[in-house]
């Protein structure tokens, strides 16, 4: 699933978030792999030997001119 949080607040991210936990770590998914992206920060999710959390490090936005690409404020 990717992205499935972009357009949601914070309290319907996080029950969602826990759905799809348990439903993962349901019994009769226990040979299946659910894999979900996201780009919010997963800190209240408490891992398990069926739960893991793979953070990838913010990507460099370098342009084609080699410059440094920026956020507007």
């Amino acid at each position: 699933m990717d992205e499935y949080d972009v357009f949601m607040d914070q309290k319907t991210r996080s029950k969602t978030l826990d759905l799809l936990k348990t439903e993962a770590e349901c019994p009769l998914h226990q040979h299946k792999q659910f894999i979900v992206l996201t780009p919010q920060q997963l800190n209240s999710v408490q891992t398990t030997n069926m739960v893991r959390i793979h953070s990838l490090k913010a990507p460099e936005r370098i342009t084609a001119a080699g410059l440094n690409q920026q956020t507007l404020n």
